[in-house]
């Protein structure tokens, strides 16, 4: 039985693998591959298969669960399939444990341009994990997800990874999917097959990041999901853009080039020569600052609370209901801009329980304060 691990990393593209993947399970095992299901979100986002092989223990950290492993191999097996496939951001940080594991596993890892990966976490940690402040970058490169990588690479060994460039003219086929379709064994031009990658987890566009950005000052757990599959979806004026000014992503491109060309052959990075002929010329995104007008700002909003009129109560108590005075936050005057988008009723219902639920805290106390006399 043959076992590939997809590692990821981060941001290099493991959405669209897996939501292929997870599209496909039927398609990949009449032709002999087995991929454990898995769930996802409504955008298609997911931790992949983390938890098919790994459990947590009451610390909540990752333990690698055999018996979670063995019962997937026999289920493989069951279904006359000769690999099994797995695929996970978090076995980033798992790749030694699961060497270690499963002796007979074979890794597959991307690297992708480094100043491409921060930018986008940036962009990730906005969407997704109440990013505040605004995006910053050291003109010193630090690239830990390499560093990562080729420590684990030695640790496990070279003959055991494919180093695959995360880059369009680099791919099997021209696309992420097909790609790794090619990169686990399925031989893409006997069986006729064409993917197209579909873009998952897309970066915002300027606007809606700084839309988002504004709102993650409070605290967004009620909206989080509509508003993220709104943002994501929303048509900003500025969708093609970079964080990074020219100087700066010059002095990474040239590092990564360097780095490469110090590195490449030893640790066998498919397609090398085409991989650092396109770092080479690729071409920066303009670079934009992070603005965001209020009229712009007005614009979303009105398109959010009209798209999703039943979050116009989560809204006014997200921000009714935060715990800092307006001078600490940034742009304070447009609570009442958003504010004023909220239905009367919408506002009404909102006081009407609070005086309620006051009223009610004040009863028990009274009674217990009688009681206690």
């Amino acid at each position: 039985m043959n076992i590939v691990i997809h590692v990821g990393p981060p941001k290099s593209g493991t959405s669209a693998i897996q939501k292929w993947l997870l599209s496909n399970i039927e398609r990949l095992n009449n032709n002999g591959f087995y991929y454990p299901s898995h769930e996802s979100d409504p955008n298609g986002i997911s931790s992949g298969n983390v938890l098919s092989i790994f459990s947590r223990d009451t610390e909540d950290k990752l333990v690698f669960d055999k018996h979670r492993y063995t019962d997937l191999v026999i289920e493989a097996k069951r279904q006359n399939c000769h690999t099994v496939v797995f695929s996970s951001e978090f076995f980033f940080q798992q790749i030694q444990i699961l060497a270690e594991q499963i002796p007979q596993a074979k890794f597959i890892a991307y690297l992708r341009f480094p100043a491409e990966v921060i930018e986008s976490a940036y962009n990730q940690g906005v969407k997704r994990h109440q990013e505040v402040k605004a995006f910053g970058i050291d003109k010193n490169p630090k690239y830990f997800q390499v560093h990562v990588l080729f420590r684990e690479v030695k640790a496990v060994g070279i003959e055991r990874f494919q180093l695959r460039p995360y880059h369009p003219r680099c791919f099997v086929g021209g696309e992420i999917v097909s790609d790794f379709l090619a990169a686990i064994g399925w031989d893409l031009v006997t069986n006729k097959l064409k993917v197209s990658s579909e873009r998952v987890n897309t970066s915002y566009s300027l606007e809606a990041l700084e839309f988002k950005r504004w709102f993650n000052q409070y605290n967004v757990k009620e909206l989080q999901e509509k508003l993220d599959y709104f943002l994501q979806n929303y048509q900003g004026p500025t969708a093609n853009y970079s964080l990074i000014p020219s100087e700066i992503f010059e002095i990474y491109r040239n590092t990564h080039l360097q780095i490469l060309n110090d590195v490449g052959n030893f640790f066998r990075i498919v397609n090398l020569d085409k991989f650092i002929e396109a770092c080479r010329q690729q071409k920066q995104r303009p670079f934009a600052r992070q603005v965001l007008p209020d009229e712009e700002f007005l614009k979303i909003a009105t398109e959010f609370l009209a798209a999703y009129a039943e979050m116009a109560p989560a809204v006014f108590k997200t921000l009714k209901e935060r715990d800092a005075p307006d001078g600490t936050y940034k742009s304070p005057h447009r609570i009442k801009l958003i504010l004023g988008l909220i239905p009367v009723k919408v506002k009404f219902r909102f006081w009407f329980c609070h005086i309620v639920k006051r009223f009610k805290k004040s009863t028990i106390k009274g009674v217990v304060r009688s009681v206690n006399k």
